[in-house]
């Protein structure tokens, strides 16, 4: 089953997400965490990039 997700409320979650990403500073000891915001801040650069994919598709 596929749930379309409104863009108002995928936008929106995304910059809380971003903003969580920027500001948030792990322990150097804590590994997972690090390894988590690196993976996070990647998954924002693909989720603008498929965005702006299909912004430009529904001109």
């Amino acid at each position: 089953m596929r749930v379309e997700i409104p863009d108002y409320l995928l936008k929106s979650m995304l910059r809380h997400f971003e903003r969580i990403t920027d500001y948030c500073k792990a322990a150097p000891s804590d590994i997972k965490t690090g390894e988590a915001l690196r993976l996070g801040k990647k998954d924002i650069v693909k989720i603008k990039r498929l965005i702006t994919k299909n912004e430009s598709k529904d001109v």
